[in-house]
């Protein structure tokens, strides 16, 4: 079993500015992997699985079925989830209730993250308002809306490049939102985002920016 984490910077699409962009050297990494793969594959000895955060920069070649044969999305965990993980590192009974408020504060937390801050908080045992402290520090809070609006370039006349952000996976943030979240104004410009509405502007992506880090949207 083999695995190839962040395998985009290996087999970027060739019709892409980035792959353009790269030296002449590094070209020679996408049809040279593509066949390395192809071989291997048809010897039926080895298991491969290939990890990206940019399935979209991925070159289609690579994506076809008898190269990669299946495609998982491995999003954030929703609400129920999050809930378990906290009573699993808390320790908690099953007649133990986890505060909403507390479940609601690990929104857009991987499970890592919700793990990190419970053992800081005192691990197993828990007292859950010390564990909602530790996820209110400033550190810990997840950008991972930011990263995606970091991908969304400008063309030519202000139009907006959308061809860095992959659609399925901001709009999955998009549903984690509407979770917890109240504030109509955000709701709206976010619903507009997932759309990928053609009149929004790099103004309404600051502004989105914004929006997501007023506490009163919670």
């Amino acid at each position: 079993m083999i695995l190839f984490d962040e395998i985009d910077a290996f087999l970027l699409d060739r019709d892409s500015t980035r792959y353009d962009d790269q030296d002449t050297l590094f070209q020679f990494l996408t049809p040279g992997m593509l066949t390395k793969i192809n071989d291997l594959h048809k010897l039926g000895r080895s298991i491969f699985i290939i990890a990206t955060n940019y399935k979209d920069r991925i070159d289609p070649a690579i994506q076809r079925k008898g190269r990669i044969d299946q495609h998982y999305l491995l999003g954030l965990p929703d609400k129920n989830r999050r809930e378990a993980i906290l009573r699993k590192e808390i320790g908690l009974k099953e007649e133990d209730a986890v505060s909403n408020d507390l479940v609601k504060k690990t929104l857009f937390y991987g499970y890592s993250d919700i793990k990190a801050a419970v053992a800081d908080a005192g691990g197993e045992g828990a007292i859950q308002t010390a564990v909602s402290e530790k996820l209110e520090e400033a550190e810990r809070r997840p950008k991972i809306v930011e990263s995606y609006l970091q991908r969304i370039g400008e063309k030519r006349g202000g139009e907006l490049d959308w061809s860095d952000v992959p659609e399925r996976e901001f709009s999955g943030l998009f549903e984690l939102w509407k979770e917890v979240r109240k504030n109509v104004r955000l709701k709206e410009l976010f619903k507009k985002f997932v759309k990928r509405e053609v009149n929004l502007t790099s103004e309404d992506v600051e502004k989105l920016r914004q929006l997501l880090q007023e506490k009163q949207d919670v």
